[in-house]
């Protein structure tokens, strides 16, 4: 049997059953919207949207009967079915179309004019969907319509079929003789085609007077017989201007050369005052009884519901399309805040791990419900391990890069930490994994919940390496200063004060290992430079400042607060004022008072 949809007149038909699933399955917000078609045995794709992760293509089909489909339960009650998820319902959870993940459905039945089942128009998901009213009555709408258009198409073939016979007919009334018989015999085939014929029907003579029509005629036009229309002129049925357009386009479309001029359009006037509009197919065939022996044969329909329907689609899709753009702008500006927010997050976090290299501070976070630990950059980098190292091995390498003999005391005060909730504040020794030493300075809070319950642990860690290096030496030149400063007392000034001086520095230079060395002696509220040693290692400095104020730099305020000053970053510390404190490079400083004592 062939395929009424393969005819090439209802390729607009399936362009807007097309654009129907398109349509569905935007606002419905769903992977796929279908209409499906039974065909003997099968259930197949017919119409399938062109959404974005669509699994289905046309001409996919089942075995109709115990198929499990959602469609097939649809077609078989011929009611509606929702499943929101599948996979919540011991129904529906091992159904074939979780195979594709398509988890939710919403179909409605599809009925032909007979009311014989076409097939389905549903939508599904692979996300759980309760489909609000408005996409239900939106999927109800767009059922109705394709009714309307399987009703119309199957019109249309009988009317394409009634235009053939009529070509047919007039093709063979064309080759026949003028005589009686044959002329009755081909109006006897045209009367009984009227009496067939699903459409309105008439015949009229050159003049517009109706030679005879169907009941159908009569019904269009408000009539109870065919007697009552008999005889009359069709002009009367309509305005004049309508009857001489109708008239104008069938002589153009006979003048081009076309047997049949179809699709126009044609109000009709009827006696109870209602107007239809009415679509007009019009041939000119032989008859007897008419003038010349020439009749015209119209086919007419009434479209005014088809044209009241199509406004109102064109006018709800108008409307849907509005809210889409609506949403989509709404859709726009949410992706665009959302995008500055996470160019914003991007920035603070490059900001933060920028800080913390340049720093050499690294936080770290362990949740105590999960067991995930978050570790910074700069984190890895201190521990020297890889930031693609799973969080399991992470944890051993913590606690395995800790030096053995600190091992015990960092292990209790975190224990103590998570039992008491005291910040732990550790400075311990680290072996990286190439077997270098590293010293760091380590602080964690723990966090409760609502309750008072241990929810996390977060924390920070700083390599203080080459601070605590500065600090031990510096304490260990302290220590020789100290050393020195007791020898300071019993100075001698029996001697030369420049080679007391000088001699002072080079023993301070050579037995601390210092750089540099200089003397300021107090002469009333001033300090003046006196003599300076520098190392071998080291150029003698050049020009130095000749006099200090009492209280100005670390050396002035050595002698104002008559105790020992040391500053373990030059450069950071605010007390070193004088430039020559950084001169040559100089990193580290210490400033002692000498005090004159008796022989």
């Amino acid at each position: 049997m062939i395929d009424p949809w393969d005819h090439p007149i209802f390729g607009q038909t399936l362009q807007e059953w097309q654009g129907i699933v398109d349509l569905v399955a935007r606002v419905a917000d769903v992977r796929a919207g279908l209409v499906m078609r039974v065909r003997d045995d099968d259930i197949e794709v017919f119409v399938s949207s062109r959404s974005a992760g669509n699994p289905y293509e046309v001409g996919d089909k089942e075995k109709l009967c115990g198929s499990g489909l959602y469609c097939e339960r649809v077609i078989a009650t011929q009611e509606q079915l929702l499943v929101p998820n599948a996979l919540k319902s011991d129904e529906w959870r091992n159904n074939p179309d979780i195979k594709l993940n398509m988890i939710s459905y919403l179909g409605f039945p599809i009925r032909l004019a007979s009311g014989r089942p076409f097939g389905t128009i549903c939508v599904l998901d692979d996300r759980e969907h309760e489909y609000g009213p408005d996409v239900i009555a939106l999927l109800e709408k767009m059922r109705d319509l394709i009714e309307n258009h399987l009703q119309l198409n199957e019109r249309l073939l009988l009317r394409e079929e009634n235009c053939r016979l009529l070509e047919q007919l007039q093709g063979e009334l064309a080759e026949r003789t003028r005589g009686e018989e044959a002329l009755r015999a081909s109006e006897e085939r045209y009367r009984m085609l009227l009496a067939l014929s699903p459409d309105g029907i008439s015949v009229t003579d050159i003049t517009g007077r109706i030679l005879a029509c169907n009941e159908q005629f009569v019904q269009v036009h408000g009539y109870g017989h065919s007697s009552e229309l008999i005889g009359r002129c069709a002009r009367e049925f309509t305005t004049p201007e309508a009857y001489d357009r109708l008239y104008r386009e069938v002589a153009t479309a006979f003048e081009r050369g076309e047997r049949v001029a179809r699709g126009m359009e044609v109000e009709v006037a009827r006696p109870d005052g209602s107007v239809l509009v009415t679509e007009y197919s019009v041939a000119q065939i032989p008859w007897a009884d008419a003038p010349a022996g020439v009749a015209f044969v119209a086919n007419i329909r009434d479209v005014t519901e088809r044209n009241r329907m199509l406004a109102e689609l064109t006018r709800h899709q108008s409307h849907l399309e509005e809210q889409v753009r609506a949403r989509t702008r709404d859709l726009e500006a949410e992706i665009a805040r959302r995008t500055a927010a996470q160019a914003a997050l991007a920035r603070s976090e490059r900001i933060l791990n920028d800080a913390e290299r340049i720093a050499h501070v690294g936080s770290w976070e362990r949740d105590l419900i999960t067991g995930d630990l978050y570790w910074s950059d700069e984190t890895h980098r201190i521990f020297g391990i890889s930031s693609g190292t799973p969080p399991e091995d992470v944890r051993k390498d913590i606690w395995g890069a800790v030096y053995p003999e600190d091992y015990r005391t960092v292990e209790a005060a975190y224990a103590h930490m998570l039992q008491t909730g005291v910040p732990f504040n550790s400075v311990y020794r680290i072996i990286l994994p190439g077997g270098e030493l590293r010293v760091v300075h380590g602080m964690a809070e723990l966090v409760r919940d609502a309750a008072g319950q241990p929810v996390r642990v977060g924390g920070m860690v700083q390599d203080v390496t080459e601070r605590e290096r500065v600090r031990s030496v510096l304490d260990q030149h302290l220590k020789e200063l100290s050393v020195l400063q007791a020898l300071g007392h019993i100075i001698s000034f029996r001697f030369p004060m420049d080679e007391i001086i000088q001699t002072y520095l080079e023993r301070l230079v050579s037995l601390a290992g210092l750089d540099l060395a200089q003397v300021y002696l107090l002469q009333g509220d001033r300090l003046r430079l006196a003599g300076v040693c520098t190392s071998p290692a080291i150029p003698r400095p050049g020009e130095q400042t000749a006099a200090l104020a009492v209280g100005e730099c670390l050396c002035g305020l050595a002698v104002q607060q008559g105790q020992t000053l040391c500053a373990a970053e030059v450069e950071s510390d605010p007390r070193c004022t004088s430039e020559d404190c950084r001169a040559n490079g100089m990193h580290s400083l210490a400033a002692l008072p000498l005090r004159s004592g008796e022989v």
